[in-house]
């Protein structure tokens, strides 16, 4: 059993990257994550990080609490397990506290990154992973001459930031509700994220 501190997180804990599957170590109150190893080679999967923290007395709640902390800062709600359930899945009458009242598409899985990529270059976008390549979370989508967009995508979390040439700031975002049923949109959503939910 692992040090669990007074707002339910683990010392440490184990998670799977979206990116490779490699079972990678987040610590408590830190960024970033450390890599795994048995004997010389890297775990891979999901079930596998389970497994491993199973074994610790670390539940999925705590563990996807520690990856959004490890990513995005551990002062957001995202790190607070108790806003999970135990498929580390948002509590329904806690979602407001993430998302505010959150009414948008929702979706049970995602594409993983080579169908990505392989769809986006077949509808038309360039597609540049030199930050991924090296080492970074990030890829970029454009298409600069039909849709006029460029879409930032985080490989590990499946978060979007969307800009199109006149704007500074984002124009939407993965959160961006109010832009649902408009096609540009929908394509995007469509095209990380699978089986929408009813």
């Amino acid at each position: 059993m692992v040090n669990i501190d007074e707002k339910g997180l683990p010392e440490y804990c184990f998670v799977a990257l979206e990116t490779t599957g490699e079972v990678v170590m987040v610590h408590r109150y830190q960024m970033g994550y450390s890599p795994t190893r048995k004997g010389n080679e890297p775990w891979y999967g999901e079930e596998t990080a389970d497994a491993v923290n199973a074994d610790r007395g670390i539940t999925k709640a705590q563990a996807i609490a520690m990856k959004n902390g490890s990513m995005f800062g551990w002062d957001i709600p995202a790190a607070n397990p108790n806003l999970y359930d135990e498929n580390g899945m948002f509590k329904k009458e806690k979602l407001k506290e993430v998302t505010g009242e959150f009414t948008g598409k929702k979706f049970s899985d995602r594409y993983n990154l080579d169908e990505i990529i392989s769809k986006a270059e077949s509808d038309g976008w360039e597609v540049d992973t030199e930050d991924f390549d090296k080492g970074g979370d990030w890829i970029w989508l454009r298409d600069m001459h039909n849709r006029m967009l460029q879409v930032k995508f985080n490989t590990f979390n499946y978060q979007f930031f969307v800009w199109n040439p006149l704007s500074d700031e984002p124009c939407a975002t993965h959160l961006s509700v109010d832009l649902e049923g408009q096609e540009w949109y929908d394509y995007l959503l469509n095209l990380f994220f699978k089986d929408e939910m009813k």
